[in-house]
């Protein structure tokens, strides 16, 4: 691949101990046995984050397009210019979380629009795939 982005949803963080929208009942496939849910500023990256951002220091991976807000990739390393936070951050000031039924940044919109183009590779990773506008990411390659 020449233009392989990561498009990942809350289920990367969970082995992370932050909860998501799609598990919370306790007897879910997604819900991890014994590991306690913690606050997302107290999270550590998960070997899915630590994998894409090894990915990306050897060149495979080229862009990440997250839905999530808890700022795990730039913990595991990630850079943020080689990231598309599109629903908000918790860690970035200039980027506020986007609640549902608000407007996503033209600037950000635009950036994956782009990369929804040109990838020729997209890892749907953790991500219900519910059908948000960003999940074009994923779709569209």
């Amino acid at each position: 691949s020449k233009a392989c982005v990561a498009y990942t949803g809350a289920g990367i963080s969970t082995a992370s101990g932050i909860s998501d929208y799609a598990t919370k009942a306790v007897n879910s496939a997604g819900h991890v046995q014994g590991k306690p849910r913690r606050s997302p500023y107290e999270a550590e990256p998960s070997l899915a984050h630590r994998v894409l951002t090894a990915m990306h220091a050897a060149g495979s991976l080229k862009h990440w397009v997250q839905q999530n807000h808890d700022g795990l990739p730039q913990k595991a390393g990630f850079p943020q210019q080689d990231m598309n936070e599109v629903h908000g951050a918790w860690w970035d000031p200039s980027n506020p979380v986007v609640p549902m039924d608000g407007s996503l940044r033209e600037d950000l919109v635009a950036a994956m629009y782009e990369w929804a183009a040109k990838a020729d590779l997209c890892l749907a990773l953790g991500t219900s795939m519910v059908g948000m506008n960003a999940d074009r990411v994923a779709v569209e390659p």
